[in-house]
């Protein structure tokens, strides 16, 4: 919710319910993004806890579907309100 209060803030228009495929052992899965931003192409991922099974499941997802793809962790949710445009949240 904070990051989308945040981009909301910003008149960011972002998109959420875009889903991408990816496999693992040959079954077909489906993964939706926390958040699409058209105007910079981005998808991102919000994680407070990064479980190993996530990790596997976002490298796959990241090699079987061309696209960008940041992670942004606790910490950077914590401080958005140091952060003022999006290339700050790209370069964290």
């Amino acid at each position: 919710m904070k990051l989308a209060k945040w981009l909301n803030e910003k008149n960011i228009l972002w998109i959420r319910g875009n889903v991408l495929n990816y496999n693992i052992n040959n079954v077909n899965k489906t993964y939706v993004p926390d958040f699409y931003v058209p105007k910079y192409n981005y998808y991102f991922e919000t994680k407070g806890y990064y479980p190993e099974k996530d990790q596997i499941k976002m490298k796959l997802v990241l090699e079987q579907n061309d696209i960008n793809l940041k992670m942004i962790f606790k910490e950077t949710i914590e401080d958005l309100g140091n952060i003022h445009t999006i290339n700050e949240i790209l370069i964290k």
